[in-house]
């Protein structure tokens, strides 16, 4: 019996560490998309590290959620069989800039929402890539990519064990907010 538990916890667990090393791949590249956003981009203007991470979280988060709203619309367009709509469906000009422009405030608010809660976890990931810095003298790629694994696996543990309600909100936040 016991040892059937001790089994199962370390199956857990390195299922977990398996999940979270998947997931930090995603992670990792759009940490790469912020950090070069951040490079390129927010080096001219004198800010500090904290409103460098923010606006380069936002950043990622206004891409993230433009391909997340966009691809529905794409795919689809790329229907054939789609008919003719009714006159009293069909949207007018106003409308539909109406419906863009809305779309884009709420994609912009949530966005801040989501770069305002993804602070903190910047926060670990800087703390564990300037541990690595100074403990390893790897590749700062390296350092990088397992900084975004801390961050994902720490994040992950957070949603899923002690505030599992965070992932039905956000989809409720990004589709029907």
């Amino acid at each position: 019996m016991v040892l059937n538990l001790l089994l199962d916890i370390v199956f857990s667990v390195f299922d977990f560490l398996r999940g979270a090393f998947l997931i930090s791949i995603l992670t990792f590249v759009l940490f790469l998309l912020g950090y070069f956003f951040s490079k390129k981009f927010l080096e001219r203007f004198n800010l500090s590290w904290v409103k460098k991470a923010f606006i380069s979280s936002f950043f990622v988060f206004v891409v993230l959620l433009l391909f997340v709203f966009v691809w529905p619309v794409i795919e689809a367009f790329l229907v054939v069989d789609l008919g003719v709509i009714p006159e009293e469906f069909r949207m007018t000009l106003a409308e539909f800039f109406y419906l863009v422009f809305s779309l884009l405030i709420k994609m912009f608010a949530v966005a801040l929402i989501f770069s305002i809660f993804v602070l903190p976890l910047l926060f670990v990931g800087v703390f564990v890539f300037e541990f690595l810095s100074k403990k390893f003298f790897w590749n700062k790629f390296i350092n990088f990519f397992l900084a975004s694994f801390a961050v994902t696996a720490f994040g992950l543990f957070i949603v899923l064990f002690l505030i599992p309600w965070v992932i039905p909100g956000a989809v409720y936040l990004i589709y029907f907010a």
